[in-house]
């Protein structure tokens, strides 16, 4: 009796461990077969839009999300709901149709064709045309500027204006936006003072949103650069008449002219080159005229003027 019961007690725990791994099995198998079928769901899908025209741009540069009805196995279908897809779609094979920009249901079936490898299947009856987010742009040419303040060392200065290659810019986007643009400015990565000429690819500076396209981001740019050191210059002193014949004579005749001229052209500058002059009227009142410089070179700054002003006498 003791026996026969202990064998009875193993058989009971002996099947009690079977059942468990045989629902799982069960279950298992289960599973592996509902999945190797052909079902419908619903499934969501990123659309990222690219190589776009130079006329378009996205009034939403995040991928635009939407819902499409697929067939395919169980477990395909499970992959691709939990794990969304992001398909790129280039914009030439975007239609326009009263200003709106609209993939196709049949474009948008090839596209998820081709991005799964045949594996799932879009139900192009229940397909409707998706409405983009890209919009027409318009377009303006700007010319270039520099954005930044360029530090030169102490006892240097510019001899020439800013060149740009190219020196003007093409951009397109919002109407809106690019009409609110005066010029397209670059920017330079300069951290310390420069006495050399400046001579470096400078990068365009424009808006972060992504809404505006531009014909280049790079544009290289040029300015000389010199020495520069003081210098005096005599310069004989003109007087301006407006409907008079007197003759009158300065006193003094010569105005000295304290300068600031390149270090390589200082040699070359002459009296000549500059005008210094003051304006007598026949009813002034004053025995003093005021001198005004009316011309100098490019490149010289005039620092200061002795005299600023001077008396006069009335030949007979």
């Amino acid at each position: 009796m003791l026996f026969r019961g202990l064998d009875k007690r193993f058989k009971t725990l002996k099947y009690s461990k079977v059942a468990p791994v045989f629902v799982l099995v069960s279950m298992f198998i289960w599973l592996t077969t509902a999945l190797s079928e052909q079902h419908s769901a619903k499934v969501s899908l990123y659309l990222r839009y690219v190589e776009l025209d130079i006329h378009q741009y996205l009034e939403d540069t995040e991928p635009q999300r939407i819902d499409v009805f697929c067939t395919g196995t169980g477990f395909r279908l499970m992959l691709a709901r939990m794990f969304p897809n992001t398909i790129s779609i280039k914009s030439s094979t975007i239609q326009s149709k009263n200003g709106d920009f609209l993939l196709s249901p049949l474009s948008l079936v090839s596209y998820v064709d081709n991005h799964f490898d045949q594996t799932l299947k879009v139900d192009l009856k229940k397909t409707v045309a998706i409405s983009t987010p890209i919009r027409k742009a318009v377009g303006r040419l700007l010319a270039v500027r520099m954005l930044d303040v360029i530090q030169l060392e102490a006892g240097y200065d510019w001899v020439s204006d800013f060149s740009f290659k190219p020196d003007s810019l093409y951009v397109t986007g919002p109407e809106n936006l690019v009409n609110t643009l005066d010029y397209a400015y670059v920017s330079h990565d300069l951290t310390t003072p420069i006495s050399s000429n400046f001579n470096e690819i400078c990068f365009l500076k424009s808006d972060t949103s992504g809404l505006l396209q531009w014909s280049d981001s790079q544009v290289l740019t040029q300015r000389l650069v010199d020495r520069f050191t003081e210098h005096m210059v005599r310069v004989p002193i003109e007087i301006l008449q407006s409907g008079s014949n007197i003759e009158i004579q300065p006193i003094p005749r010569y105005a000295e002219l304290s300068i600031s001229a390149p270090v390589s052209s200082l040699k070359q500058l002459m009296p000549s080159e500059f005008r210094v002059t003051c304006e007598y009227q026949e009813d002034i009142k004053s025995n003093v005229l005021p001198l005004k410089i009316l011309q100098s070179p490019k490149q010289v700054r005039i620092l200061k003027i002795h005299p600023e002003e001077v008396q006069f006498f009335i030949r007979k």
